[in-house]
C-alpha cells in the first residue's frame, strides 16, 4: 500500500499505472481522467480501492517470492524512480531482478488477476497487453533492456511468467505520447474526448460527475464491477450450487459413482460442462445462469461479480459429449 508521500509524488509525474490512461487502452484507460489527475482537479468520488487493488496488495509479495522460488531468481524491491533525463516520466517497479548470477539487472512487472483473467491469458504467447505496456514504462524509466511480466492466481495458485525484451519502437511512442500529454497540463479545460456516459470506464471514475456534468450526490458506483475482456471466458460459478448444478449435469451423463469421482474438476471449466446457447448478458455482482437438466426442472446460479451467461430454452434434448475432464 503506498503512502501518502508516495501518492502525493506520483502525481507529479506519468507513472506505469498511468501508461493504461495515457494509451487510452480500453477497457480501463482513460486520457481524459489522467488529465484532471494529473491537473489536481479534486475527486468527485475519491477513490478507496476496490477488490482488484487490495487483491494486488496483499498478494504481491507471496507471488514474487513464488516466483522466485520457481525460477531460482533473486530480486530486491526498489523506491520510486524518475527518468534520469524526464523529469516528469516516473515508475514504482515491483522489483529489479537478477536472472543470471553475473548478469545484468532487468525489471520485475507482477499482476495478481482473478483466476478467470489469468486462465484466459495463460497459454498466450506474449503478457496481456496493459501488463506489457506497464513493463516497457518501467524499462524506459530504468534504462533496462530486459524485464519480465508475472501472473499469479492466488486460487488456483498457479503462475505464468514472460520474459521480454525492451520495445524501442514502444517506448518511443510512449515518449511522444507523454511529452504531448504534459503539455496539455497548462491547458484550463481538459482537451480529451469525453466518453458516452454509459462506457464502463465512467462507471468508476473518480471525476465522472465533474467529467460528465452528472450530479455530486449521485450514488457511487461499485467499483468492482469491472467488465471482463471479450477473449476471457463468460462464466465462473463457484460455491455450493455451482457444484450442485455441475454434479447434477455429469450425473446425467455417468453414473453416480463415476460423477462423483470426476466432480474434483477445475471451477474455470463450468461452462464447457453445460449445454448452453444464448447470449452474454452483463449485470453487477449478481446474474442468472438457467440451464435445463433431462427437460425436467431449471437450476438458477447465482454467481458474485461476474458477466453471466442467460442460455435459452434448448430446441431439442440433446447433449454433446464434453470430452475428457481435466483435473487439477
Amino acid at each position: 500500500m503506498l503512502t501518502l508521500a508516495q501518492l502525493a509524488e506520483r502525481k507529479k509525474a506519468i507513472g506505469g499505472s498511468d501508461v493504461l490512461h495515457l494509451v487510452g487502452l480500453a477497457p480501463f484507460g482513460c486520457q481524459r481522467r489522467l488529465w484532471y489527475d494529473k491537473k489536481g482537479v479534486p475527486e468527485d468520488f475519491p477513490f478507496r480501492g476496490n477488490r482488484h487493488t487490495r487483491r494486488g496488495d496483499v498478494m504481491e509479495d507471496i507471488a514474487r517470492d513464488e516466483y522466485l522460488d520457481t525460477t531460482a531468481r533473486t530480486a530486491r524491491k526498489v523506491p520510486w524512480k524518475l527518468h534520469p533525463r524526464i523529469p516528469f516520466f516516473g515508475v514504482h517497479a515491483d522489483a529489479l531482478q537478477q536472472i543470471d548470477e553475473f548478469g545484468p539487472e532487468s525489471v520485475l512487472e507482477i499482476k495478481c488477476p482473478t483466476s478467470r483473467w489469468f486462465l484466459a491469458c495463460r497459454n498466450k504467447p506474449e503478457p496481456p497487453n496493459e501488463a506489457a505496456l506497464q513493463l516497457q514504462w518501467a524499462m524506459l524509466c530504468w534504462e533496462k533492456t530486459q524485464g519480465t511480466v508475472v501472473l499469479f492466481s492466488a486460487d488456483a495458485w498457479m503462475l505464468k511468467y514472460w520474459d521480454v525484451r525492451e520495445d524501442k519502437e514502444m517506448q518511443g511512442d510512449l515518449v511522444d505520447l507523454g511529452r504531448e500529454f504534459w503539455s496539455t497540463l497548462r491547458m484550463t479545460h481538459n482537451p480529451y474526448s469525453i466518453l458516452p456516459d454509459t462506457d464502463p470506464r465512467c462507471r468508476e471514475c473518480p471525476w465522472r460527475a465533474t467529467c460528465q456534468g452528472m450530479p455530486k450526490d449521485t450514488k457511487d458506483f461499485d467499483p468492482d464491477w469491472q467488465a471482463a475482456e471479450d477473449e476471457s471466458p463468460k462464466l465462473i460459478v463457484c460455491g455450493k450450487e455451482a457444484d450442485e448444478a455441475m454434479l447434477q449435469y455429469i450425473a446425467s451423463k455417468h453414473n453416480l459413482e463415476d460423477a462423483k469421482a470426476i466432480h474434483e474438476i477445475s471451477k474455470a471449466k463450468v461452462m464447457g460442462l453445460f449445454p448452453v446457447e444464448g447470449t452474454i448478458q452483463t449485470s453487477i455482482a449478481k446474474a442468472k445462469l438457467k440451464t435445463v437438466h433431462r427437460g425436467a426442472y431449471t437450476t438458477t446460479v447465482k454467481a458474485t461479480s461476474y458477466p453471466l451467461l442467460t442460455v435459452k430454452q434448448m430446441a431439442e434434448e440433446t447433449y454433446e459429449d464434453v470430452g475428457d475432464i481435466e483435473t487439477y
